[in-house]
């Protein structure tokens, strides 16, 4: 059965979070898969992977709960054809280890979705990796696919000793693009916590930020995608965006910005 015709109806949320003195429940990826086994949609939790379709209604169905904090993720994960948001889903990762399969899938979705000019961002979902140990792997491998570029330090001020994973991809001639990081982990911030691993990629120039130094690459941003939106329309949805987010993440949301990829705690990086 396709994704597009999944309702969700009664899906548990068995994630509880005080979200500004508010009680809230959120889905995690065991109340997703569960719910789809039990009503037929899949033979049994290792089908999962094998649906891309079903995948992508699970990650954007979670988009839509409010966990993400951004309004603006959320009115457009409930639409992403309309804002330009491409979706490609790889199911063939063992362990989070890249393949040279693998990279050159990632090359060719990336370049895809650079070259289509209907394209303004590309959504990577990774349902095969569900352990700390296989994103470690991955994002480690991310360094040998060219185009590429990862840098991971440990932030001295972060109370939880992270190690902070930025991640950019090239996707124009003078500009790499941020990419930002969700997953099934715990360790994860809170707006962060999905039930699949995604990177999220804007893959066209609109506002970039300027390069940190000389002959420095612009940095594209999903901050300035093109809604089509009135101007007070935007300044109201992300005054909502800002008051989500400082009632999830509190005080503290180093973590959670979008220059960083994954925040990881440093034995969790550290192991072999």
């Amino acid at each position: 059965m396709g994704g597009a015709s999944l309702d969700f109806a009664e899906l548990p949320r068995s994630l509880h979070a005080d979200v500004g003195g508010t009680p809230k429940a959120f889905s995690t990826r065991a109340d997703f898969i569960g719910w789809l086994v039990a009503h037929g949609h899949l033979g049994g939790p290792h089908d999962f992977a094998k649906q891309p379709d079903v995948v992508e209604a699970v990650y954007r169905h979670w988009q839509g709960q409010g966990q993400v904090a951004c309004r603006f993720a959320q009115q457009m994960g409930r639409a992403p054809e309309k804002y330009g948001i491409r979706t490609a889903v790889s199911a063939n990762l063992d362990e989070g280890k890249v393949t040279d399969a693998t990279k050159d899938w990632l090359g060719d979705v990336v370049s895809g979705a650079c070259q289509d000019a209907a394209t303004e961002a590309l959504t990577l979902l990774f349902p095969t990796i569900d352990d700390p140990a296989a994103l470690v792997r991955f994002l480690r491998s991310l360094a040998d696919v060219s185009g590429w570029y990862l840098n991971a330090e440990l932030n001295p001020s972060d109370r939880l000793g992270r190690v902070y994973v930025r991640v950019h991809v090239a996707v124009c001639e003078d500009g790499v693009a941020e990419v930002l990081g969700f997953g099934p982990f715990d360790f994860l911030p809170l707006t962060r916590r999905a039930p699949i691993v995604a990177l999220e990629i804007r893959t066209k120039k609109n506002q970039p930020k300027a390069g940190s130094g000389p002959g420095k690459p612009l940095r594209l941003h999903l901050a300035d995608m093109p809604l089509g939106w009135e101007q007070d329309h935007v300044r109201k949805v992300w005054e909502l965006t800002e008051q989500s987010r400082r009632a999830t993440l509190g005080g503290d949301d180093s973590a959670a910005k979008a220059k960083v990829t994954y925040a990881i705690p440093q034995p969790v990086w550290a192991a072999p």
